[in-house]
């Protein structure tokens, strides 16, 4: 899967390079390209779109499997952006965690008794934070170029660029949302102390109780759960 990184900030363009994990380091030198938007109102101020070359070919299911402890129906029961490692103590790439909610266990081989209803913390690459807690993670020099162009290019004023939000995704990956259940493969990460969803779009599928489907978020039609699961094997 070819990726590269594109960052859109409204009036800016930024390209860099990264390591796709999720403990690796924002590069220190970011090259600017000006680009001109009229009459911008989205909340969102800047918008990272990070494509990447995977060790791991996700789209292959045993390749889940291998790489996951557990994989389980679960429902999102809330969900938060953040840019901060409170295990390590350092600035990271935007990610998202919060709180799921075990509805059926399918696989589980990571040493911790699950059954239904249980609740545990995951974690996952992408997400949106508020503009004000993602400069706190870049270099001075990346922070400094930013805030000079959004100043020369936007009328807005600090107060206002601190209300706005910036959101970071991977190609085609799926947004996680509260309230709905998935398909998930996890793994426990001592980087986080979570269960981090494992595979991007391959590792999180929506399920529909009602017709006991998951989504292929490649085809975008729904499959049997009992299909995939004979697939695991």
């Amino acid at each position: 899967m070819k990726k590269i990184i594109c960052i859109f900030i409204l009036m800016i363009s930024i390209f860099t390079s990264v390591v796709i994990f999720l403990d690796y380091k924002k590069e220190n030198d970011v090259n600017l390209e000006l680009q001109n938007y009229d009459n911008v109102k989205s909340e969102v101020i800047l918008e990272n779109c990070i494509d990447a070359d995977l060790a791991v070919d996700y789209s292959n299911i045993k390749n889940l499997v291998r790489d996951s402890e557990i994989i389980a129906i679960v429902e999102i029961n809330n969900e938060m952006g953040k840019n901060y490692n409170s295990v390590n103590k350092e600035y990271v790439p935007v990610y998202t965690t919060g709180e799921l909610t075990i509805k059926e266990v399918l696989s589980n081989n990571s040493g911790v008794e699950l059954s239904e209803n249980n609740i545990i913390e995951y974690v996952r690459l992408g997400g949106e934070i508020s503009y004000s807690e993602y400069i706190k993670g870049l270099t001075e020099n990346e922070r400094n170029k930013i805030e000079q162009n959004l100043t020369t290019y936007t009328t807005f004023n600090q107060e206002q660029l601190y209300s706005k939000t910036v959101k970071e995704f991977y190609t085609d990956d799926v947004e996680i949302e509260s309230g709905k259940e998935y398909l998930v493969f996890l793994k426990y990460t001592n980087d986080y102390k979570k269960y981090n969803i494992v595979g991007f779009e391959y590792g999180l599928r929506e399920y529909d109780a009602t017709t006991m489907q998951v989504k292929n978020n490649e085809t975008n039609s729904f499959e049997k759960i009992n299909d995939v699961a004979c697939s695991m094997n």
